[in-house]
């Protein structure tokens, strides 16, 4: 035991005399204000940021990534939010918000938001948005509340049997292990650099934010990536989405895809049209992974026609 804890003691030395030789930066979270407002949510801190009147409520769901909601969706938030009332959420473990109950799968995910939506008395109609593994989560979320669900607006979402069937034309994807959790928890906490944070376009004050959460975002990142083959099961349960109307919109340039790859990106998408029998998909050239910062007024106009479509059914 005591040669262990020896051995233990050195390591963690040797990472901490690391930390301090490649320069790893402090802790800028406290210098930045909230967008929106913290609420509490079974003895959970959650920030939300409501903005706009009317039904249907648009719900953004964002992918797994160092942003959250409100930096991704901010420009079309305000735009959308002009017609209709829009939610933007950090999800647990995400800037402001609380770090959630492990695992982070798509279910514990959506019910979190559900009792969210609760503690702010909407009930609804919803208007799904969401992107990439946002898709996945807002499938999930769209199932469990189908009766109360607008329609839905997904941006490259992901399919559930896209990591399996990638791989057949080389494309892998490496999930880790959340045994790796503590380690990755004390990197974290001893310290890294932000460089490897892309901007994607975003604002430079936004930027910046997210560069402030880096380290308190990647661990929610690694633990959403974590549990992500699972949250994929969990959405392939939800595969009847009856007459809601979906819209999707694929990005043929996606994470730089060609020929072979290309065609089963975009077939892998096609195939998520089935889940509603009033569904369509809209092929986009030119545009990169993040059609919402690269094209905004795309996704808006998509949003607006479901929202007028919406009210003249229930008029």
């Amino acid at each position: 035991m005591i040669r262990s804890n020896k051995k233990w003691m050195i390591f963690l030395l040797m990472i901490t005399i690391g930390c301090s030789y490649f320069g790893f930066e402090p802790n800028e979270e406290k210098s930045y204000e909230p967008f929106g407002e913290i609420v509490q949510v079974n003895n959970q801190a959650i920030h939300i940021r409501v903005r706009g009147k009317g039904n249907p409520t648009v719900l953004f769901f964002s992918d797994i990534d160092m942003y959250g909601t409100f930096i991704n969706w901010k420009e079309i938030q305000d735009e959308i939010s002009k017609r209709t009332k829009t939610v933007c959420f950090d999800r647990c473990g995400y800037f402001w918000s609380d770090e959630g109950k492990l695992p982070r799968t798509g279910e514990r995910i959506s019910s979190e938001i559900e009792a969210l939506l609760n503690t702010q008395g909407d009930a609804g109609p919803y208007l799904i948005v969401g992107h990439a593994m946002g898709g996945i989560y807002g499938r999930i979320f769209a199932g469990r509340n189908i009766g109360k669900v607008a329609g839905m607006v997904l941006l490259d979402p992901l399919n559930p049997q896209a990591l399996e069937r990638m791989k057949e034309v080389g494309v892998k994807k490496t999930i880790p292990s959340a045994s790796m959790r503590p380690l990755i928890w004390l990197l974290l906490k001893l310290g890294i650099k932000n460089e490897s944070l892309e901007q994607y376009g975003i604002p430079t004050d936004l930027y910046q934010v997210a560069l402030a959460y880096y380290k308190k975002n990647s661990l929610t990142w690694f633990d959403e990536t974590a549990a992500s083959v699972r949250s994929l099961r969990q959405a392939e349960l939800y595969n009847d989405f009856g007459n809601i109307p979906l819209h999707i919109l694929t990005s043929k340039n996606a994470e730089q895809i060609t020929s072979d790859r290309e065609k089963l990106w975009i077939e892998l998408q096609w195939e998520l049209s089935g889940l509603s029998r009033n569904s369509k998909q809209t092929i986009l050239e030119g545009v990169g992974h993040y059609i919402h910062l690269e094209r905004p007024e795309i996704v808006t106009e998509s949003i607006f026609e479901m929202i007028e479509n919406y009210r003249r059914g229930t008029d």
